[in-house]
């Protein structure tokens, strides 16, 4: 969740973490500050978490309750993320990056598109 809004001043910026295994009583089991998060997405035990200008969060999920953090992409602004088999399309405002993440403790940017927004 992003807070300071005009719609959610109440609310902490973070990644809230929900067991919703009973979707009748969902209870959060985890949450970890972010500054400016966006969209994610994840494969396998592997979580992808866009931070704004603040980069990309990436972390190991096994555990929902105490995330691993693996790694952390910096010094480029993140808005939504696309993994599969490996390859994940990153959008910011104004380029899409492109890495391999087949090895998590080498992730390598393949390309970046520049575009005009």
């Amino acid at each position: 969740l992003r807070g300071g809004g005009n719609c959610n001043n109440f609310v902490e910026s973070g990644l809230y973490i929900v067991d919703i295994k009973n979707i009748y009583q969902s209870q959060q089991i985890g949450y970890l500050y972010m500054q400016s998060p966006y969209g994610l997405g994840y494969d396998g035990n592997t979580l992808f978490v866009c931070d704004g200008t603040n980069g990309l969060w990436v972390f190991d999920y096994t555990n929902p309750q105490n995330l691993t953090t693996i790694a952390h992409l910096e010094n480029f602004t993140t808005y939504d993320v696309i993994p599969q088999d490996g390859i994940l399309l990153v959008v910011g405002p104004d380029e899409l990056r492109q890495y391999d993440y087949t090895n998590l403790n080498n992730i390598n940017l393949l390309s970046t598109l520049k575009y005009v927004p």
